[in-house]
């Protein structure tokens, strides 16, 4: 079987060399045949010059160099694009992943399984990113109804075949983690370990994180409508019960009060038509065939300087 390891890579420079050699320690132990393939979503550091460096050494090694910084979905999915593996596992840059825990994952593909998705104990991350995590879980269940205990755990082992079910009719692949847990039923979530970053702050704040599992909404294509019929049916609810007690005389209401509720339902009418916007633009998008990122360049040892 060969593997093909993907790791999106923005900012990193810090842990590349370390996740490099205990990644090449973990598949020279196991006696993989594997290629490795990073992604350098547009880092402003030192991270592509490091990979450049590690291919001047001789180590073999594919880097994708995005010519901007279009987020992890995108990265992951220029390095599916790329990919040649049976099996693609997927792992963070800053270590707080354990390259050590790979076997585990494909242990369980080895016993039938088609998709293999960590579970973070002991997470190590801040109270707000573990309560922002959870909601995120929670919301991709009733939104999705695909049951995934930890979306935002990076490390995961995907068959063939689970990559190719993500290739749009016009032959793009675009990563969405939750859309590959509906495309089976051979898949299991095992525990793995997780460590407090190491260097450098999180690339995730709460902009980013609603920015990324919108795009897995988007591309469930059924889940938007949902998510628009659901907020409109809370505004009706909501608008009648409170024009109901108003008219009751249960409580009167203030200009202040009217004022308020006005701006809270027209900034819900400008938040829905920019989702509906944006799922547009981006059908129109892999419609038509267009990439979602663009790659500079594609380093190898062939063609580094």
């Amino acid at each position: 079987m060969f593997i093909s390891f993907v790791i999106a890579i923005y900012n990193e420079q810090e842990t590349i060399r370390e996740l490099y050699r205990r990644l090449k320690n973990v598949i020279i132990e196991q006696g993989y045949n594997c290629e490795i393939i990073f992604i350098n979503d547009g880092s402003s550091d030192n991270s592509l010059n490091i990979l450049k460096d590690l291919l001047r050494h001789g180590e073999d090694i594919i880097i994708i160099e995005m010519s901007n910084n279009f987020g992890q979905i995108a990265a992951f999915s220029a390095g599916f694009t790329q990919a040649k593996g049976d099996l693609i596992v997927t792992l963070d840059a800053d270590l707080q992943n354990f390259p050590e825990d790979v076997p585990l994952l494909i242990e369980k593909i080895n016993e039938g399984y088609s998709l293999v998705g960590g579970i973070r104990k002991a997470r190590r991350d801040t109270l707000r990113r573990k309560i922002v995590g959870n909601i995120a879980n929670y919301l991709n269940f009733v939104l999705t109804k695909v049951k995934v205990q930890d979306i935002g755990c990076s490390i995961k082992a995907y068959r063939r075949h689970i990559v190719e079910g993500l290739r749009s009719p016009a032959g793009i692949i675009k990563f969405n983690a939750v859309a590959a847990f509906s495309l089976t039923k051979d898949v299991i979530e095992i525990p793995v370990r997780h460590a407090n970053r190491a260097f450098g702050k999180s690339k995730w704040n709460f902009l980013s994180m609603f920015q990324h599992n919108l795009d897995i909404w988007i591309s469930s294509h059924n889940v938007i409508p949902r998510l628009i019929v659901a907020i409109g049916t809370a505004g009706f609810f909501y608008g009648f019960v409170m024009y109901l007690l108003f008219f009751t005389g249960v409580f009167k209401v203030s200009n202040a009060m009217s004022a308020g509720g006005a701006i809270l339902f027209y900034a819900f009418i400008i938040l829905l038509l920019g989702i509906i916007a944006e799922v547009c633009i981006k059908i129109l998008k892999e419609f038509r065939g267009t990439l979602l990122y663009n790659i500079k360049k594609v380093w190898t040892k062939d063609n580094v300087c």
